[in-house]
């Protein structure tokens, strides 16, 4: 296996991935920063929608090659199943915030924005991870990082709902900012899924 892992590929599969959660991380930030700025978050949900449509090309290649290559560096399954998860992570970024327009969200609530921040944040230690998975690098400490945020994430969510039942009087924005938080908080466990994932791979491969 370690053998493999060095042998010369006509796909770049590991880049493929490196680029791939350069683009994640890229659309985590762009949503962080809708929520500071979000009378133009029209602008921002095109942005992270293009990004979007730029990882399933690379979805697309990685696939196609897998498909097509006898000798990978890795299992193909394991490349299978990170490129997905990735794109899981992605299109749940692009479905927030799509979410956010057709829910007619019209201020953002501090809570949301604590959890915005988490999940870039999060997207952030992955692209670091993925970076490091060529060279075998330990990323340990960026999955720690991870399920650290993650757990920040869950205590956060749980006291947004909790204020949000308590105080909001209006029944449709309970129904909006529950199913919005909640959605949050999912992208945040796709991350976490992901690191534990990446990790599992390196460690089998090593």
């Amino acid at each position: 296996m370690i053998t493999r892992w060095f042998l010369p590929h006509s796909e770049p599969y590991f880049a493929h991935l490196a680029e791939m959660a350069k683009k994640v991380k890229h659309g985590g930030e762009l949503f962080e920063t809708m929520f500071g700025d979000f009378k133009n978050r029209e602008k921002y949900s095109e942005k992270i929608k293009e990004i979007e449509v730029e990882c399933d090309t690379i979805v697309d290649r990685i696939v196609d090659s897998l498909n097509s290559t006898y000798i990978t560096p890795i299992d193909r399954e394991d490349i299978h199943m990170l490129v997905t998860a990735l794109d899981d992570v992605i299109d749940y970024i692009n479905g927030l915030a799509r979410k956010m327009e057709i829910y007619g969200v019209k201020k953002i609530r501090p809570e949301a924005e604590h959890l915005a921040s988490l999940l870039s944040r999060c997207t952030g230690e992955l692209a670091e991870a993925f970076s490091l998975l060529e060279s075998k690098q330990e990323i340990g400490g960026h999955a720690k990082t991870i399920d650290r945020l993650e757990k920040e994430a869950d205590n956060v969510y749980q006291d947004a709902v909790r204020h949000l039942f308590k105080k909001e009087k209006d029944p449709i924005e309970v129904v909006r900012w529950n199913t919005l938080f909640e959605a949050l908080e999912d992208a945040v466990d796709r991350c976490k899924d992901l690191a534990g994932t990446l990790t599992s791979v390196v460690v089998k491969n090593k």
